[in-house]
């Protein structure tokens, strides 16, 4: 029941923050893309601009992949909107936020196991 919840929550959260395209900027209609955390690893990709641009994975700690994921977007003249979690506990996740001129940057971030997250991003 609270993993329905918790989706539920996202969905939402997603519908409201990521109508349908977002994944691609709409700055000279090219798929937009952002400089990782050097610890990052992207296991997906997808531009259909339907889904989460990137899916990966990053060996840290929620609280470390997040701090990683800040510096390096910051660097790239983002910044942070909001951060809202999720879910807490042994499943903790955070969805932030980030603003850049006209572009909207999501990052969803979760805590899979000690020392290991996954991150998912799109751009509107």
């Amino acid at each position: 029941m609270k993993r329905s919840a918790n989706s539920l929550c996202v969905l939402s959260a997603l519908a409201i923050l990521l109508p349908a395209g977002t994944c691609r900027a709409a700055e000279r209609g090219k798929t937009a893309t952002i400089r990782l955390p050097p610890l990052a690893v992207v296991t997906e990709e997808d531009d259909s601009g339907r889904t989460w641009r990137q899916n990966g994975e990053i060996r840290a700690s929620l609280e470390v992949a997040r701090r990683d994921f800040e510096k390096c977007l910051v660097r790239q003249g983002w910044r942070l909107g909001k951060t809202i979690p999720l879910a807490r506990g042994k499943n903790r996740s955070l969805l932030c936020m980030w603003n850049r001129k006209n572009s909207r940057l999501l990052v969803m971030l979760k805590q899979a196991r000690p020392g290991k997250c996954l991150f998912s991003w799109g751009i509107r």
